[in-house]
């Protein structure tokens, strides 16, 4: 008996002194790098199969005896072992090489990159900041495959790229991609400084947009910024200066030229000549005098602005782990090349971060951004460039006494003299942003967050034009009499206010069975309300555009106006997530959206989006274990249906009253009003379902990633016109809009990065690679037109409606087989095709040829950095696309409604003794040369080297003894060299010229980046 009492008394003590050994462990496991709660992290007691994992915030909470090692191990960090000494530790994990680490910020939350599922690129803020340019949108040119952005103007304010998410969104709606920052809605992203930037998310495939419904089709761009951190008080300083001109431009023929070639374009037709030989020859002679002889450089006239920029921007960053804040000011001036055309823009943001307690967060974004733009009053920049590469030599622009000449037009309209003195339009677009958010943790692993914001914009607006006087030389006298006045001296001023109140709360809940099965689901609300209303007044007689108030200008000739237009929007999204021992992964989401741009009655104003993806891990599979060089691979997979509500005005499917309409009841004029449009109560948003499979692949010891997309957008209930009547009565429109067409995006992307070093050189190469096909699949037999470019079942969208050709006419050729009944062809004339072999020449034998959206759009991006020394160099380019050239860009004497001369470019025209031409020979009136034709297609593929940046950062130990941070000097160029077939003069990145345009800037940049 005693040896039983002494034995249980042994087993007792034992059990107590390991209970007494055992304890409850909790911490948290944060990023090293960006102090954020490290989410899935796997935590186990090594030697044993006890284990957990992280939650979204990376606590955790596990059994274990004190002095046993924890293993924290996770996918994108470097696995690191913790002796058990407390009951509470705190654990942070140096990142491994590559980017699975990383956590991105996905709709309404966020991933780490090893467990996204779905189609979503990132660019990281320090990217940005190393192109020094104006607009934001431009500095994410080319860094994710898939994303085509296309810059069309270098004019300051508008020279930001148009962003297209895997091609074209709609046929006649918008394509633009929701853009989101910070959880706000609706904000411009040349309205964020890239030096604010953390990161950016693009969200390219359905399945990651479905939580945004209506507004997900075109895909979705998630911007966040900087925010404070805890610790010494920092602050930083970024600037650059830079000075822009054109990439390209084309020049003018000489004033011989003009004379020669003047005259052959009016004797090839029969006309008579139009400067005889004495003129020809005292222009070949003389020196221009401005009284006798002319060689006016309309191109030195017209950019006699600066060019200059620069952009200054200060932050403030700093905090204690109570509370944190950072704020930001940007100051950025931009001026033309054409006299009276600037932009400048004010920036300032301030995010503060509150920990009420351990559990709940507040926090609170200010935004403020005022631009104001300058433009000459009497003609807009492009106009004024327009008629600066048309305008002959031999006219009079502007004499040595600072008068104005009559240009050598009748109505004696100066392009030199609307830059300086037409007056101006300007401008100014102040816009307040202002967040509330609160993040709390109810309990363990469900957060409820929740914000409101408020967003209003005042654009107020004048064009006060002014008028300006136009001479003639009197060689007689050696004196310039006054010709003309020109302008109408008037006032138009505009208001527009747009408010728009953003309201969101959702809640997430992560649960982990055992070690390997994760779950997390989501809930949400989103609303949304925006108001927009204009107030329009003008008046005739401003005596000074520099004092552009209404009641200086005349009363007797005044005219006012006024508009309001409101829309809302409700949604419910949800989310769930499950992953299976980080191998296999799941996710579905789903929004149920209510527009108010679309018919209650008809029940047209609700609809539901669901997505779905999964991903497999398969370097995890025990198979994998023996393949060294791949360190990851996952296959993903994904499908969903989004909608794009962009498609018209806020309410497309009622009629709009056009009020001041009059008639006669009883011989007597009445006053009334009527509709304006055809209504269409069956309307609703265009919808479409996204398909994708893709592949991410980490290899050679993180030193390369790949990652590889193949996808398909199918997008229908195009919103279209059909024609109805006019005897209905409508005013303004003889079409009604239908949800009747389709098409479908079949397209594959590529990326791959590989990063390396040799000692202390390290190196990083990225290159993108993507293309996508559209094909028109139903647009009920109906061709949809814009211009010469056409819509039509089975061909791409937007495809070239134009004759085929077959090169010029030559001498002996037969010019009357096939019939052209429309002009007198001869040797020189362009060749068209009888595509239908009927022996003429008319609209039948026109055909669908050529697209003007990028194909094959590639990047290629190059990195160094050596002791202190940092060089980045940006090439990127399009393999395939068309451009079509037109109007005074290609054809010489011929503007419209102006005299114009010619390019250089026509010397090249068909003559007897230069029958291996360019172009075809000058006739007046054009002989039907100029008709939309392939023979005026350009193949607008290049590669254009975007970036050279060259930087070099003060060594630490120097730094330190002048008691700063950092210090990095840099200098860059942007748009340097570029490598293309395109049309002599004209930029290949500026789609469909007709000489219409700004040119897009070349720009050499000194900068600095200074930090305290």
């Amino acid at each position: 008996m005693k040896k039983r009492m002494l034995m249980l008394l042994m087993i007792l003590s034992s059990v107590l002194y390991v209970s007494a050994q055992e304890l409850k462990v909790t911490g948290t496991v944060t990023n090293a790098a960006t102090g954020a709660g490290a989410e899935g992290v796997s935590v186990t007691v090594k030697g044993s199969k006890r284990g957990t994992v992280t939650g979204s915030n990376g606590d955790f909470s596990i059994t274990a005896n004190k002095g046993d090692a924890l293993v924290f191990s996770g996918i994108g960090f470097v696995a690191k072992e913790v002796t058990v000494d407390d009951a509470t530790m705190s654990v942070s994990l140096e990142a491994a090489a590559g980017n699975l680490g990383e956590v991105v910020v996905v709709g309404y939350g966020t991933q780490r990159r090893s467990n996204i599922t779905s189609a979503v690129a990132t660019v990281k803020g320090d990217q940005l900041i190393k192109r020094p340019i104006a607009s934001t949108s431009m500095a994410l040119q080319g860094f994710a495959p898939g994303v085509v952005i296309q810059q069309g103007s270098g004019q300051p304010g508008a020279d930001g790229g148009a962003i297209n998410i895997r091609g074209i969104g709609s046929i006649t709606g918008s394509s633009s991609p929701l853009i989101i920052v910070d959880g706000v809605e609706g904000v411009s992203l040349n309205d964020v400084d890239p030096n604010i930037i953390e990161n950016v998310s693009i969200l390219k495939d359905a399945a990651s947009t479905a939580v945004y419904g209506v507004r997900g089709t075109n895909g979705v761009i998630l911007i966040k910024t900087k925010r404070g951190q805890s610790g010494k008080t920092s602050i930083s300083y970024n600037g650059f200066v830079s000075q822009q001109t054109p990439t390209n431009f084309p020049n003018l023929l000489s004033s011989v030229d003009h004379m020669i070639l003047e005259n052959e374009y009016s004797t090839n037709a029969g006309g008579p000549v139009i400067h005889n030989d004495a003129k020809i020859n005292t222009y070949r002679t003389t020196s221009a005098d401005n009284m006798n002889v002319f060689n006016t450089d309309w191109k030195d006239l017209i950019f006699q602005n600066s060019g200059l920029m620069q952009n200054h921007n200060i932050i403030i960053n700093g905090g204690s782990d109570k509370a944190s804040f950072l704020v930001s000011g940007t100051y950025l001036n931009q001026q033309g090349l054409v006299v009276n055309n600037s932009f400048k823009k004010y920036d300032l943001r301030m995010n503060g971060d509150i920990n009420l307690t351990k559990k709940i967060k507040f926090t609170t974004d200010l935004f403020y951004t005022k631009s104001t733009s300058v433009q000459p009053g009497g003609m807009s920049p492009n106009e004024i460039i327009q008629r600066g590469i048309s305008m002959a030599r031999l006219w009079p622009g502007k004499f040595d006494n600072e008068k104005y000449g009559d240009a050598g037009q009748s109505n004696r309209i100066n392009p030199v003299g609307a830059a300086e003195s037409s007056g101006f339009n300007h401008a100014e677009t102040p816009t307040l942003s202002v967040r509330f958010g609160l993040s709390a943790e109810v309990f363990r692993n469900f957060v409820i967050d929740a914000s409101y914001n408020a967003r209003t914009s005042n654009t107020e607006a004048y064009v006060a034009r002014g008028s300006y006087d136009v001479y003639n030389p009197n060689p007689a006298t050696n004196t310039y009499l006054l010709a003309q006045v020109i302008g109408d001296s008037a006032l138009n001023y505009t208001n527009r206010r747009n408010i728009t109140n953003q309201y969101n709360i959702s809640g997430t809940y992560s649960y982990n069975l055992k070690q390997d099965h994760q779950f997390k689901l989501q809930g949400g609300f989103q609303a949304l309300d925006n108001r927009v209303t204009a107030v329009t007044a003008g008046r005739q007689g401003l005596p000074d555009p520099n004092r552009p108030y209404l009641n200086l200008a005349s009363p007797t000739q005044q005219t006012s106006g006024g508009s309001a237009t409101d829309y809302s929007l409700v949604g419910f999204f949800g989310r769930f997530n499950y992953n299976y021992a980080q191998k296999y992964l799941l996710e579905v989401t789903g929004r149920y959206d209510g527009s108010s741009r679309f018919s209650q009655i008809l029940n047209k104003q609700w609809g539901f989006f669901p997505g779905v993806s999964a991903g497999w891990v398969i370097s995890r599979e025990n198979f994998m274990q023996d393949v060294s060089f791949i360190d990851f691979a996952k296959l993903r997979v994904s499908y969903g249906e989004t909608g794009n509500q962009e498609v018209g005005e806020n309410y497309p499917f009622v009629s709009t009253i056009n009020a001041g309409t009059a008639y006669y009841f009883n011989n007597v004029l009445t006053g009334g009003s009527s509709l304006g449009n055809i209504p269409n109560e069956a309307i609703s948003w265009e919808t479409s379902k996204q398909s994708n499979i893709g592949i991410d692949l980490t290899v050679l010891k993180n030193r390369l990633n790949v990652t590889f997309d193949i996808y398909q957008k199918k997008v229908e209930d195009n919103l279209i016109d059909f024609p109805i009547s006019l005897a209905q009565g409508y005013t303004s429109s003889s079409t009604i809009p239908r949800n009747a067409a389709s098409f479908v995006n079949n397209g594959w992307e590529f990326s791959a990065t590989y990063r390396d070093k040799i000692g202390k050189f390290n190196y990083s190469i990225t290159g993108n690679l993507s293309d996508v096909r559209t094909k028109t699949l139903d647009t009920k037999g109906r061709d949809i037109v814009s211009g010469n470019q056409l819509t039509r079942e089975g061909y791409p969208l937007f495809s070239y409606f134009v004759f085929l050709t077959d090169g010029l006419y030559q001498q002996g050729d037969n010019f009357t087989v096939p019939s052209n009944s429309t002009r007198t062809t001869g040797a020189g004339d362009i060749k068209f095709v009888d595509v239908n072999k009927d022996g003429i020449i008319n609209a039948s034998d026109r055909v669908l040829i050529g697209n003007n959206f990028p194909r094959y759009d590639y990047s290629l991006n190059l990195n160094a950095d050596y002791k202190g020394f940092d060089l980045n160099i940006f090439l990127f380019g399009v393999g395939k696309r068309d451009n079509y050239i037109s109007g005074v860009a290609v054809q010489p004497f011929n503007a419209g409604n102006w005299f114009a001369s010619g390019l250089e470019s026509a010397l090249d025209r068909w003559t007897p003794t230069n029958t291996d031409a360019k172009y075809p020979r000058l006739y007046s009136g054009g002989n039907g040369n100029y008709v939309s034709s392939d023979y005026w297609l350009r193949n607008g593929a290049f590669m254009r080297v975007k970036h050279i940046t060259l930087g070099y950062t003060l060594a630490r130990n120097i730094s330190e003894k002048l008691r700063i941070q950092q210090l990095r000097v840099y200098v860059n160029t942007v748009n340097p060299f570029t490598f293309s077939n395109y049309e002599p003069g004209f930029d290949p990145e500026v789609s469909n010229t007709n000489g219409s345009f700004y040119p897009i800037m070349r720009t050499t940049t000194v900068g600095i980046n200074l930090k305290f």
